[in-house]
């Protein structure tokens, strides 16, 4: 399992043994784990390329990351079923998609410091997660009776 640790600021790179490779020339289907914190991204989809059995991906915007090249959209992200880890935090998300109840396997999720106003009820469908991080949000209400259906949540920070 190699893992996917540096990237330039727009053009995705890949430290794997000595050689440097560039993304655009190189399928990645190997690649499980993806970190992108405090690149520049040209567009909100910088992970949508990602092969689909990813299980580790950080977009962390990060404080010295500009206003607008952070992530404000995460619909696509339903596609990596195999995510156990994803931390999203210091960007300029506004809302999970319904969708999100897709990643089953999912047991970390980072959506802190983000434009977040309020919860999907598929949340609950997130049944492995056990650590959930939504603080620095605008969330007013949270919906409880979906908390509560995430029986493996150990640490939920608002």
């Amino acid at each position: 399992m190699r893992k996917l640790f540096f990237a330039s600021f727009l053009t995705l790179s890949v430290l794997v043994a000595p050689a440097i490779v560039n993304a655009q020339e190189t399928a990645f289907d190997f690649i499980s784990d993806v970190n992108l914190k405090k690149c520049l991204f040209e567009k909100y989809s910088a992970y949508s390329n990602a092969p689909e059995t990813l299980q580790m991906l950080s977009c962390s915007g990060g404080s010295f990351t500009r206003e607008s090249k952070k992530i404000v959209s995460i619909e696509g992200i339903s596609k990596f079923t195999n995510l156990i880890y994803i931390d999203l935090s210091y960007n300029n998300v506004r809302e999970i998609p319904a969708n999100i109840g897709a990643l089953v396997n999912l047991k970390t999720m980072d959506l802190s410091h983000n434009s977040l106003k309020t919860l999907p009820v598929e949340i609950a469908s997130l049944v492995n997660l056990q650590t959930l991080d939504l603080s620095n949000n605008k969330i007013r209400t949270f919906p409880v009776t979906t908390i509560a259906k995430l029986e493996n949540l150990r640490f939920f920070r608002v």
